[in-house]
């Protein structure tokens, strides 16, 4: 078990071999929870935003409308045999 100081800020100082074990960096959020013992858990703040926070985040050159979209997979199950998405 590794100590660390709280400094009279309030702030925890995170050594290097911690933060690797951790595979984070410098700046980034980290997300603490109560333990029923009275003591805390740090933990890097990882996928905690929304799906829809990645929208946009992939290159691509195909822009089909929402209806251009769901006829695509319409006519994909259609193609494999499937039912339950209506054209």
């Amino acid at each position: 078990m590794r100590s660390i100081t709280l400094s009279t800020k309030g702030q925890l100082t995170i050594n290097k071999s911690l933060m690797e074990h951790m595979g984070t960096k410098g700046g980034e959020k980290m997300h603490v929870t109560k333990t029923a013992d009275g003591g805390i858990k740090i933990l890097p703040d990882r996928n905690r935003g929304s799906l829809m926070d990645l929208a946009g985040s992939i290159p691509s050159n195909i822009h089909l409308s929402d209806e251009e979209l769901e006829q695509c997979i319409a006519d994909s199950y259609a193609a494999a045999g499937m039912q339950g998405l209506e054209a």
